[in-house]
């Protein structure tokens, strides 16, 4: 939020004159109130999810899961996490999940890197989360995709069964301005 910091306090039993500090206190107070209803406004919590199980069997990227017309509010930062598998027959195949604009082709917003399945044969969980900041003037409204990548033309599965879906969730994480360097 704000820094509210440089507003001082009057004396105790001293007139307070709005010219000293009353201006400041309602320009803090709006913008205050500005940045909380802005957040309690946005997008909210956005989920794309299923038990249906990706099978791959090339090097191409293509889309996971993908949560239509999410509005990424000015100055806000979200979070964006996903949860799935690696299911392959062999020992030491990867998939690698990306986060882009639009679809497999668009802008990226930001990576997950590999998720290994170690030992050939079981599921190996995949699991992660990172941050997307908006912070330019303007909200920005669009499709977002999870993407999957194989590392190599062999056949894996982005897992997921009933009992466990795979999922990808954008969700409110704050200001961006509390994000820096991410």
């Amino acid at each position: 939020m704000g820094n509210y910091d440089y507003i001082i306090s009057p004396v105790s039993g001293q007139p307070v004159s709005k010219s000293q500090f009353g201006d400041t206190v309602i320009t803090a107070i709006n913008d205050l109130d500005r940045r909380i209803s802005a957040f309690d406004g946005s997008s909210g919590i956005a989920v794309a999810s299923t038990t249906s199980p990706q099978a791959l069997a090339s090097a191409s990227e293509v889309a996971s899961l993908t949560i239509a017309s999410f509005t990424f509010r000015a100055g806000f930062a979200y979070r964006a996490v996903f949860r799935s598998g690696v299911a392959s027959a062999t020992a030491g195949l990867y998939l690698n999940f990306r986060v882009r604009k639009t679809n497999a082709a668009g802008t990226v917003y930001g990576e997950f890197y590999r998720f290994t399945n170690i030992t050939g044969g079981h599921v190996a969980s995949a699991l992660g989360w990172i941050y997307l900041l908006r912070t330019a003037g303007t909200d920005l409204t669009t499709d977002v995709c999870l993407t999957v990548q194989p590392g190599a033309a062999t056949a894996i599965t982005n897992y997921a069964n009933t009992g466990s879906p795979r999922y990808f969730i954008i969700e409110p994480a704050g200001f961006a301005s509390s994000y820096p360097g991410l």
